[in-house]
């Protein structure tokens, strides 16, 4: 399951970084980084993406062009943008402001004084923590699925990641169906969108965490009330039949 952007920039804390644009996109997925100097570049990325932007590969820091980049960036997936201001860049454009709150794409800015590679190490250290959490919760899940009398391999896992030893879970599963057999990229891609659409549902009041298994997307939640739950799970049905309008979903 990735980040959302708003626990993300959270745990940066950083005074010298402003959000400038976009809030209405904090609850983006977050999977990585990555420093777009250019349209060239900006066709490189996978989606949900940070983009770091320094201006350097511009010779003027025009308008238009830094719309250019910002526009390739949303069209290519891009989750959010941050900005060095002050060197090549010397201020955000009204314009660059108005794309970013009309696409929800969260954009910030960072003074030149402050090191970008500062604020990335953080944001990468963050990022490979939280995928390490993912894996270690799956394989604690499936032990708890498939050999549940063995506590001491899957409870200490638990715990570590703030799910307590003792409580009541809820295990819901999202089931897909589609008119034709789909290649293996064309699953992977599907269960993509549904990971990405439910985590955007989620309640993060609660303990909780996304996982694909065996062809599903499987949510372990710990402590949620039935009525939360159930409405979470119907927000992120609503979700993923608006982006995948060609499936049938079970959940």
């Amino acid at each position: 399951m990735a980040m959302l952007l708003k626990d993300l920039y959270k745990d940066i804390n950083h005074e010298d970084m402003k959000l400038v644009a976009g809030a209405a996109g904090m609850n983006r997925s977050i999977r990585w980084m990555h420093m777009v100097e250019g349209l060239e570049i900006s066709s490189f990325l996978r989606g949900e993406e940070i983009a770091f932007i320094t201006g350097i590969a511009m010779r003027q820091a025009q308008t238009e062009t830094l719309l250019q980049l910002l526009r390739s960036i949303y069209e290519h997936g891009g989750s959010a943008v941050v900005i060095n201001i002050g060197m090549y860049i010397k201020e955000i454009p009204q314009e660059a402001i108005d794309f970013c709150n009309q696409t929800a794409m969260p954009l910030f800015e960072v003074p030149w004084s402050v090191h970008m590679a500062e604020i990335m190490h953080v944001f990468a250290q963050k990022i490979t923590e939280d995928e390490q959490c993912s894996v270690e919760l799956k394989s604690a899940l499936k032990y708890a699925l498939y050999t549940p009398l063995a506590t001491d391999t899957y409870i200490p896992v638990f715990e570590q990641n703030g799910f307590p030893a003792q409580g009541e879970y809820r295990l819901a599963v999202i089931r897909y169906e589609t008119e034709r057999p789909l290649a293996a990229d064309e699953q992977a891609s599907v269960l993509e969108k549904i990971s990405r659409q439910s985590e955007t549902a989620l309640d993060r009041r609660y303990a909780c965490r996304l996982f694909p298994l065996d062809g599903n997307i499987i949510l372990l939640a710990a402590a949620w009330p039935e009525d939360c739950i159930r409405a979470v799970l119907e927000a992120a049905v609503a979700r993923i039949q608006a982006d995948l309008s060609d499936i049938r979903l079970y959940v």
